[in-house]
């Protein structure tokens, strides 16, 4: 079955939801990952992460409510930016952003001896990745790569652009950039 998300603009005696829920109705399907039912209604990932906040509030988690909220702030940031409601495609692109920040800041801590650190972006990782599509793992994604080589029919290193245009909107949110330009660049070689 088919589905169309609409907006109700205003509140009225006939008993209409307020602006920001979103209803379905036949017609259009859903958005993807990221959304899931409640009833007739799609939760978005930035409803998602208001009321984990909220649970994790409530027990005291804070660590995770400044999480949340970090990430709660970068999605509207970005909304705002926009000038209209994000996607979940981009909603998605916004927390790989900052589960790529995190990466980076554990390899960085890591290289300069701060456990205490790397724990805290670790953890912090962990929430984030929550709210992220599955990531593929190393063998579907050396799969991928060998289709996108034999599409694009790239055969040396120095096509490596070819075969990475051709796999980055595949893999979008799924993988980390550089995992996939590591392993290209290793099949390559070979």
């Amino acid at each position: 079955m088919c589905f169309l998300i609409i907006r109700s603009t205003s509140i009225t005696r006939n008993h209409l939801p307020p602006a920001n829920v979103k209803w379905l109705l036949p017609g259009v399907k859903h958005g993807g990952p990221g959304c899931y039912k409640t009833g007739r209604r799609i939760v978005t990932i930035l409803e998602r992460i208001d009321k984990d906040a909220i649970k994790a509030l409530k027990a005291g988690e804070k660590d995770r409510v400044t999480v949340l909220r970090g990430l709660k702030s970068d999605l509207k940031y970005k909304r705002i930016s926009l000038g209209e409601d994000l996607t979940e495609e981009q909603a998605i692109e916004v927390l790989s952003s900052a589960a790529k920040k995190r990466r980076e800041s554990i390899e960085q801590y890591g290289n300069a001896g701060r456990d205490d650190l790397v724990q805290k972006e670790t953890s912090e990782l962990k929430v984030i990745a929550a709210y992220l599509p599955k990531q593929l793992s190393e063998d579907e994604l050396r799969r991928m790569i060998a289709e996108a080589i034999e599409e694009t029919g790239a055969d040396s290193p120095q096509k490596m652009g070819l075969i990475m245009k051709n796999l980055i909107p595949k893999l979008k949110g799924k993988a980390d950039g550089k995992l996939v330009s590591r392993l290209v660049s290793e099949i390559l070689a070979n």
